[in-house]
């Protein structure tokens, strides 16, 4: 994604935290102060909408206290209940921070950026790495996890579910979020690591070695001089023990500043996770260094997307910006799954549906892909035409019905004429249909035979809106896309049935796009546009144009289709040598 540039707030922010004491661009090499006695009780601070509250912890044996950001519409729907924040703090505390955070959600809260939700700021003193000591003088985990959260639950309105808790922290609280979000993975449901450090297992990096007084000190009060001890508390080790209960369950996003001290290990840790296959979004942000509201501001949208698709479209957009995009949008439930050869049926969302199912010879586990068809068409129609080729390469292929498919006794597909019963307002990229491409993509999550790494998606025309649609609310669930004749509106239209680009910023899957330089139904301008956005936010991309070729791309050039779906399937590892059925001797 691309830096953007500072307003005249985000200037006033960093004065105010340099007023405080607390720079913004702290270097590795200026060192906290170490504290003799723990700070259990932190001073009032004045901040519209925050409280200053204390309870009496068993675990510290004296009352602690933590801050709680409640929005306005907590005061005014009192019989409305609200997701909750837990915003960890970095070394040396977090006092300083506190009010242009604040601010800077409630402003967004206001707008209808992101969804009301109450924040916590927990009290995690100086260098207290946010977990329990090794000799047990302080049991900052135990007092955040077993103490605070259920506190919280009963004295707010809040939604007390994994769903309804995101924990969220920068430098020292990314480290703590990482570590208590994945070992903690059934009160959480979601992890956010901003600039987290340490990110490594022998505590040797940038900031440690810069300043080796800091390092003794933090490892013998809080790991009892322990390099074991540090390693088991680290989220390396946590990521890995717990990958099984994390991986598809949890939305963990990461995000560091490129000129961050923390940025190496961060990108080191993103790999980590890689290797572990838990699904993340990992932003590399330009121009940042170890600056919080630096990082905020930068991520820009991205940054209320994320609380959105944690959080669920609990707030309207303001009326002056596009609408919430779908990233949003959950997996409908599926219930009642029956397969009948191809055919298979089901219940999404409380809502019957249907389609086909197509599998390769063999016990898996397979890649899967979901296929979208066009206007007019049907599952069974690209299940027949692209389906069973993709079966040969060793594919589970889904595919259902969307609004725009012909209605029984209508003309062959691609007669536009002949679909006045389509209601266009309500084809394409729009909800019902993200709706339906979701509960496919749940089904293939589901089978026992499917590799939920190694899924992928297609479509065309409006098949390839839907696509981008899907990819933009399903970005951790997608390995790879691919459309033919599709693209994105730079507004929002009334009866359009594609995505905007509002909607495409959304999406992070690595996308094939290929066009017919003749189209005249979708213009080579919309793919161009899709393209764009896709670079502007890094987002791996090819964009094919075939001359002398119209709308229908896959069947006047199927061959270099095939071959160049093939070799994007392949680069991004959703196939994996040797990719062909029949070349594997089944």
């Amino acid at each position: 994604m691309k830096a953007k540039p500072f307003s005249l707030p985000a200037v006033l922010i960093a004065v105010q935290l340099l007023a405080a004491g607390n720079e913004p661009e702290r270097p590795p090499s200026a060192a906290a102060p170490a504290t003799t006695a723990p700070q259990w009780v932190l001073p009032v601070i004045r901040v519209p909408h925050l409280q200053h509250r204390t309870f009496e912890s068993v675990a510290a044996q004296t009352k602690v206290s933590y801050f709680v950001y409640t929005p306005a519409l907590y005061d005014t729907e009192p019989e409305r209940r609200f997701p909750v924040l837990y915003w960890l703090h970095g070394t040396g505390g977090g006092l300083a921070g506190l009010r242009p955070l604040v601010t800077h959600f409630d402003a967004a809260i206001r707008a209808g950026k992101t969804p009301p939700m109450l924040i916590v700021f927990p009290n995690g003193l100086a260098n207290s790495m946010w977990c329990d000591s090794k000799d047990g003088k302080v049991p900052m985990e135990t007092i955040l996890v077993k103490e605070l959260l259920p506190h919280v639950d009963a004295t707010f309105r809040t939604s007390a579910t994994r769903t309804g808790r995101l924990i969220e922290g920068f430098s020292m609280g990314g480290y703590g979020a990482a570590r208590l979000g994945f070992k903690y993975h059934a009160l959480f449901g979601a992890v956010s690591i901003l600039a987290g450090g340490p990110l490594d297992l022998e505590f040797k990096g940038p900031r440690a070695s810069a300043n080796p007084a800091e390092r003794a000190e933090i490892l013998k009060t809080v790991f009892g001089g322990s390099l074991d001890y540090f390693k088991a508390q680290s989220p390396w080790v946590l990521a890995e023990q717990n990958a099984a209960e994390v991986r598809g369950r949890t939305r963990v996003r990461m995000a560091t500043g490129e000129r961050d001290f923390t940025f190496d290990l961060n990108r080191a840790f993103s790999q980590r996770l890689e290797s572990q296959h838990i699904p993340h979004t990992f932003a590399a942000v330009p121009g940042v260094g170890h600056d919080t509201m630096a990082l905020f501001t930068a991520l820009g949208e991205e940054q209320w997307a994320f609380y959105r698709q944690v959080f669920g479209a609990a707030a309207a957009a303001p009326a002056d910006q596009p609408p919430a995009p779908p990233g949003a949008a959950p997996a409908p439930r599926i219930e009642n799954f029956l397969l009948n050869g191809e055919q298979w049926t089901c219940t999404a969302g409380g809502q019957p549906l249907s389609g086909i199912l197509l599998r390769p010879e063999g016990s898996g586990p397979f890649p899967a892909i979901v296929l979208s068809h066009g206007l007019g068409g049907q599952a069974q129609d690209i299940a027949r035409s692209k389906g069973r080729e993709l079966v040969t390469w060793g594919f589970v292929c889904i595919a259902t019905d969307y609004t725009h498919t012909r209605r029984a006794g209508a003309g062959p597909s691609g007669a536009r004429g002949r679909f006045a019963d389509v209601d266009f307002t309500q084809a394409g990229a729009r909800p019902e249909n993200i709706r339906r491409a979701l509960a496919c993509l749940e089904i293939l999550r589901q089978q026992q035979d499917v590799d939920p790494r190694r899924i992928a998606t297609y479509g065309h025309s409006m098949g390839a809106f839907v696509t981008i649609a899907l990819a933009a609310a399903a970005p951790d669930k997608l390995a790879a896309a691919a459309i033919t004749s599709g693209g994105v509106l730079t507004v929002p239209g009334s009866t359009a049935a594609a995505p905007t680009t509002n909607v495409a910023a959304q999406v992070r899957v690595p996308f094939l796009i290929l066009q017919g330089a003749l189209d005249h139904t979708v213009p080579p301008e919309s793919s161009t546009q899709f393209q764009h956005v896709l670079d502007t936010n890094r987002v791996p991309s090819e964009r094919h144009v075939f001359e002398g070729v119209g709308h229908n791309v896959p069947t006047e050039r199927a061959d270099e289709v095939n071959r160049l779906m093939r070799a994007w399937f392949t680069k991004h590892k959703v196939l994996v040598p040797p990719v062909s059925v029949r070349d594997s001797g089944k």
